[in-house]
């Protein structure tokens, strides 16, 4: 059972926390065992109030969330003594899907240039080669011509493969 001091307790099986508001439930998490590369968003956490282990996953380039599931002490076992993670948040995409689905997205003053769009779109493609700037689109809330220009982008300076569709 959680203490007064976090609101572990309130928090669903998978939730999102919003950056903004993470008095109570993240701002209890120590950090157990980061995932490292290509999965720099993910790690085990556990909070040092009620002692609940947490799988993480800070989608902060685009929405400013936390993702969050409650971890079984048998996938923390894995975690630590195999390094085998629950694939629940290993794919960005996903996170972004949360994000969006709990009402979180974010505008841009200049998404062409000087933001990290370009670095999400990059590292979608490698997670899914072939996406379509559609999706890309839908994804982060942008509209197909903006989408275009970074995807272009993203091709030639990371090499990577993005679907544009007519």
């Amino acid at each position: 059972m959680a203490s007064a001091e976090c609101r572990c307790s309130e928090l669903p099986e998978t939730g999102v926390i919003d950056m903004c508001d993470t008095a109570g439930t993240f701002d209890h998490f120590d950090r157990i065992k980061e995932r490292g590369d290509p999965f720099w968003w993910l790690y085990a956490a556990r909070c040092a109030s009620c002692k609940t282990e947490w799988l993480v996953a800070q989608e902060e380039r685009q929405n400013d969330v936390i993702l969050v599931r409650r971890l079984t002490q048998g996938e923390l076992s894995r975690i630590l003594q195999e390094d085998r993670w629950p694939p629940d948040f290993d794919q960005y995409e996903t996170l972004l899907r949360l994000g969006r689905a709990a009402g979180h997205t974010v505008r841009w003053a200049d998404p062409v240039n000087g933001s990290s769009l370009e670095w999400t779109i990059a590292d979608l493609a490698r997670q899914r080669p072939g996406i379509s700037v559609a999706e890309l689109a839908e994804l982060l809330d942008l509209d197909e011509d903006i989408t275009s220009t970074i995807a272009d982008r993203a091709v030639i300076k990371h090499g990577v493969s993005i679907r544009i569709e007519n």
